[in-house]
């Protein structure tokens, strides 16, 4: 469906254009407009292009409102972002207004150092590690002591389904479906566990 309708609207994407640029007031026509100059300070080292700067973009938010999940942090309360100055910082101070948005924060500032990473939590996007600040509401200790708990629980439950998988009795006379299944917890609680590691790093 997509590709029919861009089918259909190519022969009108000129005059669309047109009419967006002359909403904008920005020139007279872009028919006689200049070509756009390149600003160095804008390009990344290994430049993703609006597609994969998109995804940087999207990554971000996802991550923000997955920790929320992760930390418990209400998702009507506002938190902070500082992020290292780089290329990452002028891609999210360019779309400020929608990451914010989408993402429930309270501002996006420049990480200024050790002092942004008291009663912070580290994410990290791509090769840049961002802080969330979460505010006075939280407290690091209860949040390490609660992730502990639940990490040494799922350790737990998947040392028990290894062991279940290795048992040479157990391998031999199970069905093939329930192996399968006993194989996928093993999957999925080794992907519980690996989050609940990574959960606990952003806390140290």
């Amino acid at each position: 469906i997509l590709e029919r309708s861009l089918r259909l609207l190519h022969p009108f994407m000129p005059f669309v254009t047109e009419e967006i640029w002359q909403r904008f007031g920005v020139g007279e026509s872009i028919v006689v407009a200049p070509w756009p100059e390149r600003h160095e300070e804008h390009v990344f080292e290994e430049e993703p292009g609006v597609e994969g700067g998109f995804r940087l973009l999207q990554e971000v938010i996802t991550r923000i409102r997955q920790a929320r999940s992760d930390y418990e942090l209400p998702p009507q309360t506002p938190i902070g972002l500082a992020v290292p100055d780089g290329p990452l910082r002028l891609l999210l101070h360019e779309y400020d207004e929608p990451v914010r948005r989408m993402a429930g924060l309270s501002g996006i500032v420049v990480a200024s150092g050790d002092a942004d990473g008291e009663d912070t939590i580290r994410l990290l996007v791509g090769a840049t590690q961002l802080r969330l600040q979460p505010g006075a509401g939280f407290d690091p200790a209860v949040a390490l002591a609660r992730l502990s708990r639940k990490l040494a629980a799922g350790e737990a439950d998947r040392a028990k389904a290894a062991a279940k998988l290795a048992n040479p009795a157990f391998a031999e006379k199970a069905p093939v479906e329930v192996r399968a299944k006993v194989e996928a917890q093993v999957a999925e609680l080794d992907r519980q566990v690996e989050s609940l590691r990574e959960q606990l790093a952003g806390l140290e």
